[in-house]
């Protein structure tokens, strides 16, 4: 069994069967044609009639079920009891078929294991012992016995399903993906209206969820979509549908909250609360308001707290506009007075102060100062770690190390020199540049 992987990754299936699983040498070749393809298959070995073909084929034709039956069918006309095996060597894959037919001439089992030709599955490893003949019961084997070892083997459950559902659609799909490879400056854009459907399936989630248009959660999954289609690699055997299923998913997730809500809710709140409102709506299209009433009041015994914050995440999420006076919120967001901890702040971007952080700024090197800039947003939009290394040619890490040491001379600078400005010490040091970019004053 040590030898089966090899062999199978090798596509040595000569080898395979007639030193490692004990079969006799067979000859002969037979093409037959479906549509526009021409399949040719080669003999590989044969026990006591009962023949093993292998066909070299392309990797569409591997995912097409219903191609390979067709195929089947034919080569049964010349080959009553057979194995057929199909393989591919970009990529790498086979698909062993097999199907027993009665006697009579009905049709009993019929079965097609795929699998990557470098992980073959264990349990089919194990299985594919089975066709192996010793030379003690070489004499003794007959027709009948090779029949019941290879109806042993295959006639089981495939391990693991690689067809397409769809084989008109994954072909048209493969077409595009070598075209994208190829540089063809329309594959992209057709690669992608070919798989908005998966978009707007998987995008379902977040309408039911939270709410959204079903324009608005189509367009947050193509941008899912649109980053699977850059990274995706047809030659690794998988259906783009399957590769791009998880980016999708993770744009929904990373990015449909905060375009659905108008309000950002941490992601603790959302996983926590989210459910429960789900639950909550189903109990009431059961059982009515009243038993909604009675949920509530058990999980409020359960926490204390959660009473408090049950409502506050549902004023948040039914927010729906801060500038319409249609809506209550209108008037509730001009009531709402500033908090305490802001006014010194306000107080510090006007007048004077300004320029006096700006002096103090002096203090630092220039290359402190251009960094300082550089990272909150003085010279355009704040740039990350990476982009200021980028430009200035250093690593991320030292980018950080750099920032950390101006913003710490600075709050030195403040916290002894302008003593004035020490109530509002810890927001200047942390966001110095950023504080003022946003006062009246241009610095």
């Amino acid at each position: 069994m040590d030898r089966l992987p090899r062999l199978l990754a090798d596509h040595h299936f000569v080898e395979l069967f007639r030193e490692e699983l004990g079969w006799d040498r067979a000859s002969g070749t037979m093409s037959i044609r479906i549509g526009d393809r021409k399949l040719a298959f080669e003999a590989v070995a044969q026990k006591r009639g009962f023949q093993v073909l292998q066909c070299n084929a392309d990797r569409r034709v591997l995912f097409n079920r219903g191609l390979l039956r067709r195929a089947q069918a034919l080569v049964a006309k010349a080959v009553h009891e057979h194995i057929l095996i199909y393989s591919c060597d970009t990529p790498p894959k086979q698909v062993w078929q097999w199907a027993f037919r009665m006697p009579d001439g009905s049709r009993l089992r019929h079965r097609e294991h795929p699998f990557f030709s470098g992980s073959p599955p264990v349990p089919l490893l194990k299985r594919l012992n089975c066709l192996r003949f010793s030379l003690d019961e070489e004499s003794d084997v007959t027709f009948v016995d090779a029949l019941h070892r290879v109806r042993a083997a295959l006639d089981a459950s495939p391990d693991v399903n690689l067809f397409a559902r769809r084989p008109w659609y994954a072909e048209r799909s493969d077409e595009l993906a070598m075209a994208m490879i190829n540089g063809d400056p329309d594959a992209f854009s057709k690669f992608i209206l070919l798989h908005r459907p998966l978009a707007r399936h998987i995008s379902k989630r977040l309408q039911r969820t939270y709410g959204m248009e079903a324009d608005d959660a189509e367009q947050i999954a193509v941008i899912g979509l649109i980053k699977a289609a850059r990274r995706f690699k047809p030659d690794s055997g998988y259906q783009f549908s399957t590769y791009a299923a998880y980016w999708v998913r993770q744009a929904c997730q990373s990015l449909g909250p905060d375009a659905a809500l108008f309000i950002r809710l941490p992601i603790n709140v959302r996983s926590a609360f989210f459910p429960i409102r789900r639950h909550l709506e189903k109990v009431r299209t059961a059982f009515g308001p009243g038993r909604v009433n009675d949920e509530l009041a058990r999980l409020c015994a359960e926490d204390k707290r959660f009473f408090r914050q049950w409502l506050a995440f549902e004023r948040a999420v039914d927010v729906r506009s801060l500038s319409d006076p249609q809506e209550p919120e209108y008037f509730e967001a001009r009531t709402v007075a500033a908090p305490a901890d802001d006014e010194p702040l306000h107080w510090v971007l006007h007048g004077e102060h300004v320029e006096r952080i700006r002096a103090a700024m002096e203090c630092l090197s220039p290359r402190q100062r251009r960094f300082l800039r550089l990272r909150h947003g003085m010279e355009g939009d704040p740039r990350t770690l990476e982009e200021i290394g980028l430009v200035e040619g250093i690593t991320r890490e030292r980018v950080r190390q750099i920032v950390f040491r101006a913003e710490a001379r600075l709050r030195f600078f403040i916290e002894r020199k302008l003593t004035d400005l020490v109530p509002v010490r810890s927001a200047v040091a942390t966001n110095a540049e950023t504080e003022m970019e946003r006062g009246p004053a241009s610095i």
